[in-house]
This record gives C-alpha cells, structure tokens and sequence, in this order.
C-alpha cells in the first residue's frame, strides 16, 4: 500500500501530466487527421484509418510523456539517491528502500493510471468522431475498433513504465540524472516504435504482448527494488 503522504505528493509532482497528455494527443490526433484528408486513398493506409491516426498518435503520446516522466522522475527520487544525497539517504529512520520503494510505487502509480485514463478516452472519443456511422451500419467492426485502440493505449502506457524503470535503474547505477534522461531518450528511439507497430497486429497478440510487458515492467521494479536494498547493506 502507497501511504497517503506520497500519493499526496506524486499528485504535487505530476499536478502538470494532464495538460500534457491532453494537449499533445489532440494536437497529435488533428494532425495526423489533416495529413490523412492530402493522402490519396491507397497511399497510406493508416492515415485513413480512426484506428491508424489513434496509433500513431499515441506514439508520439508516448515520447513526449516519457521524457517528462523521468524529468519529474530524476527531480523527486533519483538525486535523492546519487551523489550527496545518496549519503543523506542511509539516516531514514524507516529504511531508504522502504521510502524509495513509497516514493516509487506512488509516481508510477499516478502517472500510468492518469496516462492510461486519458489516452484511452481521447482514442475511444477519437474512433467515435471518425467511425461513428459505423456503430449502426457496421457495428462489429466499431467495437472492434474501440476493444483495440483500448489495448493499444495499454500498450503505450505500459512501454512508457518500461522505459522509466530501466531509465531510472540507469540513473541510479551511474549516479546521474542526465544519463537516465539520455537512457529515456535512446529507449524511445529503439522501442517506441513497437506502440505504432501494433497496429497491423491481431488485438489477441496485442493482450499477450501486455501480458508480457507487464510482467517484465515487474521485474525490473523488483530490480530496482533490489538494487537499492543491496546497495544499503554494502553500506
């Protein structure tokens, strides 16, 4: 359980995600919508598709989200655990993995569930602006549509954790805050793409492949975890 005092402040901390993630997917969507309107009809496929345009621009959703997740990320808990802070951090009266295991658990908590809220909201809008006409003349395919854009925006937000807790492991194993930033950076670049992807995949891969970035997102937070409980006992 996060305790009332870190929930507090993981919402001080990310008072600002929500403008983000509005403002840049909408930009996003309208774009991506306008260059579909110049796309001749064969040319770009997912361009003319409500799910393709929700796809792609969860994508970049997901890029600049990122990126200001580990900046939020390296302020709150990161420099509490390089450099002099580090040192500071040993004198916690209840442990300093059991406060950064708090402190963790609530900024990651806030920003997926927000994340996840939000995106799902604007594609599901999104695919009712675009394909609306077809809930009465093609409804199957609608809900179609809707079941996947909802496990797409899944996928990014769990991509999105997984490349802050490597961040963050990073960041924490080289005592740097600007080298986790350049870790989130290269992680975008190399597996950011797999949320555009996603979008010539059947919707039962896309759950499996959840599943799975789920329990790897898993994995690393109890790497994480570890990294700093065995770091307490080198001292």
């Amino acid at each position: 359980m996060i305790n009332s005092y870190e929930k507090h402040m993981a919402k001080t901390n990310l008072k600002n995600i929500v403008l983000w993630i509005i403002v840049v997917h909408i930009f996003s969507l309208i774009f991506f919508s306008m260059i579909g309107k110049f796309e001749k009809i064969d040319s770009d496929f997912i361009l003319k598709s409500g799910e393709g345009i929700a796809v792609l621009s969860s994508t970049v959703t997901l890029s600049v989200l990122t990126i200001y997740g580990i900046y939020v990320i390296n302020r709150k808990l990161i420099t509490r655990y390089i450099g002099n802070f580090r040192e500071k951090s040993y004198i916690y009266p209840s442990g300093r993995e059991n406060i950064f295991k708090e402190k963790l658990l609530a900024l990651i908590y806030r920003y997926a569930s927000i994340f996840l809220f939000l995106i799902c909201l604007l594609n599901i809008g999104y695919i009712f602006l675009f394909e609306g006409t077809k809930v009465f003349s093609s409804p199957v395919h609608f809900f179609t549509d809707i079941l996947c854009v909802c496990n797409i925006s899944i996928l990014t937000v769990l991509v999105s954790v997984i490349i802050l807790l490597c961040s963050i492991i990073v960041g924490i194993k080289y005592q740097s805050i600007n080298i986790s930033l350049v870790t989130t950076v290269l992680l975008i670049v190399c597996i950011g793409n797999v949320v555009a992807h996603s979008y010539v995949l059947h919707i039962g891969i896309i759950v499996i492949v959840n599943i799975i970035i789920f329990g790897v997102a898993y994995m690393l937070f109890k790497i994480l975890i570890d990294m700093i409980k065995n770091d307490d006992v080198m001292k």
